[in-house]
């Protein structure tokens, strides 16, 4: 058994990842490969951390990781280091030699200044790691603006001084149409839907036809997200 199938096994059975779980268990297992390619960089910064959920698998590779986050945030802050924006970040020019951010630009609303200052603060060689969405529903409105192609981030990230190591897409077609249908049966989540948990079969359900199907094509034009790896250039 693969490990996205072993990942995916786990969130399937979870209520909070009933919805996602096909989609998250790729992107996580991508997400872990990259954060093995920062072994031995000095400091972390994980941009929109919320609660950290890639915490464990990041800190084990670098020395120092620091969490940014909004001083309005909707989660927990009490574990936050420092508090700023996207593209507002309270430290030095080249105070990092890493950095993180998932699902976070999109609610961006300016994400070209947004990298600006991730290179900003990033040293020459210094690493970013950063997820976002091409197909999602609209979610936390009305800080929700964008979505990206692979195209598109290849633009953002050259004309903001970074230099791409890859763009992986993160699912197929199968993939994207799971998920969605997921999320969409969560609107019926009431009355006898709720109390029977059939909301919760069904998007399990559509999580393994998705799982069962996704080799069928390989596609990335229906890409459910990307999974960008980069490093500011040396001489920027």
């Amino acid at each position: 058994m693969s490990a996205v199938a072993r990942r995916f096994l786990r969130y399937l059975f979870r209520e909070a990842r009933v919805r996602n779980a096909l989609v998250m268990a790729i992107h996580d297992e991508c997400l872990a490969a990259a954060a093995a390619e920062l072994a031995g960089r000095k400091k972390l910064i994980d941009i929109g951390c919320g609660v950290m959920p890639h915490r464990p698998v990041f800190e084990q590779y670098v020395e120092q990781y620091l969490g940014l986050d909004i001083p309005d945030t909707a989660y927990d802050a009490s574990q936050v280091d420092l508090f700023g924006s996207a593209t507002e970040i309270p430290a030095e020019d080249g105070s990092f030699d890493a950095l993180l951010s998932t699902s976070n630009l999109e609610h961006v609303e300016e994400p070209a200044a947004a990298l600006r200052e991730w290179a900003r603060v990033l040293e020459p060689g210094g690493a970013a790691v950063v997820s976002v969405p091409m197909f999602w529903h609209l979610h936390d409105e009305p800080r929700d603006f964008y979505r990206f192609t692979k195209f598109g981030l290849e633009h953002l990230f050259t004309q903001a001084g970074f230099t791409l190591d890859r763009i992986e897409p993160i699912g197929t077609f199968w993939t994207t149409a799971a998920t969605m249908a997921s999320y969409h049966v969560f609107k019926f989540h009431r009355g006898p839907m709720r109390w029977l948990k059939l909301t919760h079969l069904l998007a399990g359900s559509f999580q393994v036809a998705g799982m069962l199907l996704e080799k069928l094509d390989r596609s990335e034009k229906w890409a459910c997200l990307y999974l960008v790896v980069a490093h500011k250039n040396k001489e920027a």
